[in-house]
């Protein structure tokens, strides 16, 4: 046997927690049996949407549009999120899905992905929790980012990670122009795993490839002098400290430059860092020179 719903609902203001909504529409289309759950059509419209962030910090939305499908198999308590998009205003689509088993030994994996986000946009959409130093910073360019975090069953309550952020044609300075950069295209990759003992292991990877970027006197071109750049660590949430860290900064024009050791953040910082630099003088002073810095300096 099977039941057939279409459900159509419209509700006056709702609160959840830090969130609330001034009014919804909610629109389900479901099939119920005894094995599962189908919800072949889910779209929502949430009006006058608050997000208290934290004291004193909020964000509002006058309309936030929701569109998905979803399911749940009643005998292995698995919730199949197929797919959910989500639109806010003036930015571009959220894109979610994922499967998630009830219980702690269950597998669970969630996926996010976006891509032409603005980052102008994103950054009016931040802007009441970015530090005060960074108001008058020009910011433009467009970004896209993919989030997978994952939970397999055999691990318990153990989580993997794992996300790629690639900017293009992304532009910064500061107000008066010391730090700046143009067309330029880094990709950030991150992977790694949070044990139950909140450990946190981790390895990422930056190349930078296109594009130039003044800090103060020093000038690089990246098409020139690319940068790949990897990292590894384990980072403690319950102490702050971070050992196993090491880092290798490539410049194949230029030399490398090794970093390796551990860091100590609380009751206060403290370091034990080793590194080790092989450079090419001619090539590492270029940077400097085609900076318009006079050649008596």
């Amino acid at each position: 046997p099977q039941l057939s719903a279409d459900i159509r609902s419209s509700i006056g203001k709702v609160a959840l927690g830090n969130l609330s909504a001034g009014s919804s529409d909610v629109h389900i289309v479901a099939a119920v049996t005894t094995k599962d759950i189908k919800i072949s059509r889910f779209d929502a419209a949430l009006k006058d949407l608050l997000f208290d962030v934290a004291e004193g910090k909020s964000q509002s939305f006058d309309n936030v549009t929701l569109k998905g499908k979803a399911g749940l198999a009643l005998g292995r308590t698995t919730m199949v999120l197929n797919s959910l998009e989500a639109r806010l205003p003036g930015i571009a689509p959220l894109f979610l899905e994922g499967r998630y088993g009830l219980g702690k030994t269950q597998a669970a994996e969630v996926r996010l992905e976006s891509r032409g986000q603005d980052i102008p946009a994103l950054r009016a959409l931040a802007a009441p929790f970015l530090p005060e130093s960074l108001a008058g910073w020009d910011l433009g360019g467009t970004v896209n980012l993919s989030l997978e975090v994952s939970r397999p069953s055999a691990a318990g309550v153990d989580w993997g990670f794992s996300g790629t952020l690639s900017l293009t044609q992304a532009r910064l300075n500061d107000p008066t122009f010391t730090i700046a950069g143009e067309g330029l295209d880094p990709v950030l990759k991150i992977e790694g795993e949070y044990a139950a003992s909140k450990d946190l292991s981790f390895r990422g990877a930056l190349d930078i490839g296109q594009g130039e970027s003044l800090w103060k006197a020093i000038y690089v071109s990246w098409s020139k002098h690319p940068l790949k750049l990897t990292a590894s660590g384990l980072y403690h949430l319950g102490s702050g400290a971070m050992d196993g860290l090491a880092a290798l900064f490539l410049f194949p024009t230029i030399g490398e430059v090794g970093l390796s050791g551990s860091i100590i953040t609380r009751p206060s910082l403290s370091f034990d860092l080793r590194s080790d630099a092989r450079l090419s003088l001619g090539p590492l002073y270029s940077l400097y020179a085609q900076a318009g810095v006079s050649e008596e300096n």
